[in-house]
């Protein structure tokens, strides 16, 4: 992980097919979460069927639902707790107060992409310090919070770089580690080790990513649905499933 503090709290924003496939991502990644809140407008039967599903695969863990509009639910407590925070709701304003999110928290960005959309402040995002990306110019097209922080090329470094060891320099300003990204390749930064030419240890990783798999909006670059897509066939051939439809082109 980047960060140094093993993740125990989970927040979700959202309750459908992305909410269900991240949390079960990430509670089978971080073995040292132990709750896991989703955050919704209202409880609805789709949010008690997914709390349902996962606590049938995740009898340790806690899990909750909390409205983002009862006020007897403390939104900026539940925020402040979180070690992890994933936003996987469509909005063009941020959902939740910067000031209360802490050091040392991972974000997954997914709602907003395109330019007038936004999960978080241009605060929460101009305090990075390394700004990683999938490609600097998609990102400076469809990234409604990089486009609003005012960033520019040169404030940002792209995946190929950190996960290819080329060892270019990257910028270390402020306690916050930036990703942007549209694959799931997301996952394996959180785990790998600190980015090599990163002198400094960063506080605070936003890590902005769709899975492409169950990705109910097809945005990004189309390199990785084609990557996936084979990846799914392959396994596909591999386990005898689905149907060979012949002479189709």
């Amino acid at each position: 992980m980047i960060s140094k503090r093993e993740p125990r709290n989970l927040l979700i924003f959202g309750s459908g097919a992305q909410a269900h496939a991240h949390a079960t991502v990430f509670l089978r990644l971080f073995k040292t979460l132990d709750s896991c809140t989703f955050i919704v407008r209202a409880p609805t039967p789709r949010s008690e069927a997914l709390l349902s599903e996962l606590k049938a695969q995740f009898p340790k863990i806690t899990l909750t639902v909390g409205s983002s509009e009862d006020t007897s639910f403390n939104l900026s407590q539940a925020v402040h707790n979180a070690n992890i925070i994933l936003t996987l709701v469509p909005t063009t304003t941020p959902l939740f107060n910067s000031v209360d999110v802490t050091s040392g928290t991972h974000l997954v960005l997914v709602g907003s992409y395109k330019p007038e959309m936004r999960d978080v402040d241009n605060e929460l995002i101009r305090r990075g310090g390394v700004i990683i990306v999938d490609s600097k110019e998609a990102c400076l097209k469809e990234a409604g919070e990089i486009i609003g922080a005012g960033l520019q090329s040169e404030d940002m470094v792209e995946l190929g770089t950190i996960l290819g060891k080329q060892g270019e320099d990257l910028r270390t300003v402020g306690d916050v580690t930036i990703f942007k990204s549209v694959s799931c390749a997301s996952f394996s930064l959180l785990r790998s080790p600190k980015p090599e030419g990163v002198t400094t240890q960063p506080e605070l990783c936003v890590s902005d990513f769709i899975l492409r798999a169950h990705a109910d909006v097809q945005v990004g670059l189309g390199i990785q649905d084609i990557s996936i897509a084979s990846l799914v066939l392959e396994q596909a051939q591999k386990m005898g499933l689905g149907t060979v439809v012949d002479n189709y082109d």
